[in-house]
């Protein structure tokens, strides 16, 4: 196969994925738009006290052994078969822990609504398990158009009925049926998808390779999610549950976009660099695409900082207002934090997966102490420290990526410097236009209009420059 021709695969590819990350992130947005308004601060703050618990109960089901599977080059039928008894086993585990535990976790936060809550979801781990396995199968044979069709079904279905719920009782309830019906939804159409069903065969052998491989994904994991949602278990002890609700929302919006882009291109990048030998081709495809992400990665969020009052004042009832600080705060934290989650991926290909064990849980246990030593300085003070955090450990991490793959760590350092600084100034007279005008539509209107025209100017312009340079001597 030709070059031109694996190029055109490779972009597909990426393009596949984007539109599942993006794609049904629209699709949430919209339905969070929708139960924003048919819901209160106060009812998503309740599920997000839980937030933790269905974290935790996703880290322990992937385990980490799926990544180790599509970082081999021909994963065999046993392999497959062997991660999904062990994802069984362990989704059945969380079920009946999560029941046992619900009377304290209800009593812990006082709020004796919680305990039907966590046992639905702690219930909500075996169809979340039995998803992994024809997922990895469809990413491992590179069909990401499946897989996003897999993904979107599930996210309308899982919304539609969301919405309805909440229309019907404007209970939140309706969010704890999202994230059911999402679960059911996608094992459903994974399943239906892949046509594969299980043997019953185990591979003990081959389970301990994998788990070498994966221990230190899970640990990393379980601090990552752990720590992502301390936030509101904080909240559920020391501020009002309308508080957690309003920093879950913010949490929402950052993340749409930045975290379905982040995915969908480590993701990506990890199973297509897999696929080559350990040598230099992995590290010049992850270096290729980082230029690329970072760039995209830097207009989103300035963008999105730019016209923040305006999107939240025109999208969002009035009672959601209090969204606005904490979204300018956390869109700063994802200006650093999804770029060290790429350098991460460096780690992966080389099977380094012991310094992403070292940083993240480095990293994720200073933010978990100053998550509780810093509350009483407010919600905001514990943002920034997580800013700083990440800032630092994103250093630590170009250094270890540039040792690992024998490059120099100042090229990562320019690249990322050079789209930080453009996509900055390109989103700054948006930025004025949206604080100088009222918040109303028309203002939202123009303050985007404004970004668009100076983008597609910088675009054009960035083109014809390289155009010119490619004839220089």
């Amino acid at each position: 196969m030709d070059s031109k021709s694996t190029n055109s695969r490779t972009i597909g590819y990426y393009l596949w994925a984007l539109t599942e990350r993006f794609g049904a992130g629209v699709i949430a947005f919209a339905g969070n738009i929708a139960l924003a308004y048919l819901l209160t601060p106060d009812d998503f703050g309740l599920i997000a006290m839980l937030g933790v618990f269905t974290a935790l109960a996703q880290a322990l089901i992937d385990s980490g052994l799926s990544d180790a599977l599509l970082n081999m080059p021909n994963p065999s039928r046993r392999d497959f078969d062997t991660l999904f008894w062990f994802n069984a086993a362990v989704g059945t585990a969380i079920a009946l822990l999560y029941a046992a535990i619900a009377p304290a976790v209800a009593n812990i936060l006082e709020r004796p609504l919680l305990q039907p809550i966590l046992t639905i979801l702690g219930l909500n781990a075996l169809p979340a398990a039995l998803t992994i396995a024809p997922q990895t199968l469809l990413r491992s044979q590179l069909r990401f158009k499946a897989g996003a069709i897999v993904s979107l079904f599930a996210s309308t279905v899982s919304t539609a009925v969301a919405v309805t719920i909440a229309y019907a009782t404007a209970s939140y309830w309706a969010l704890v049926a999202l994230q059911v019906t999402y679960a059911v939804a996608l094992s459903l159409a994974a399943w239906a998808t892949t046509r594969w069903w299980p043997k019953p065969q185990f591979d003990t052998l081959r389970f301990r390779q994998l788990y070498r491989y994966g221990i230190n994904l899970l640990l990393s994991g379980i601090v990552v999610q752990v720590s992502q949602n301390i936030f509101a278990f904080v909240l559920g002890q020391r501020f009002s549950a309308a508080q957690a609700g309003c920093l879950n929302q913010a949490q929402k919006l950052q993340q749409t976009p930045v975290n379905a882009f982040e995915a969908a291109v480590s993701s990506t990048t990890f199973i297509l660099a897999g696929k080559q030998p350990l040598n230099t081709d992995r590290t010049a495809i992850a270096r290729q695409m980082f230029d690329k992400y970072t760039l995209v990665l830097t207009l989103v969020c300035c963008a999105m900082m730019a016209m923040c009052n305006q999107i939240i004042g025109c999208i969002f009832p009035h009672k959601w207002l209090p969204v606005i600080p904490y979204l300018q705060l956390l869109l700063i934290w994802a200006l650093i934090y999804p770029v060290n989650n790429y350098m991460m991926v460096i780690f992966k290909l080389f099977n380094s997966t012991h310094i992403i064990r070292n940083i993240i849980t480095a990293e994720r246990v200073l933010l978990v102490i100053a998550a509780f030593t810093l509350w009483r300085f407010g919600i905001n003070t514990i943002i920034v420290m997580a800013a700083v955090l990440s800032a630092i450990t994103l250093t630590i991490s170009v250094f270890l990526a540039a040792r690992t793959t024998q490059t120099r760590a100042r090229t990562w350092f320019a690249a990322y410097g050079r789209n930080l600084i453009t996509a900055a100034l390109l989103a700054a007279p948006s930025a004025a236009v949206s604080l100088l005008l009222p918040i109303q539509w028309s203002s939202l209107l123009l303050a985007t209009l404004t970004y668009l025209i100076i983008l597609s100017a910088y675009l054009i312009l960035t083109k014809k420059i390289q155009h010119l340079c490619h004839y220089l001597p």
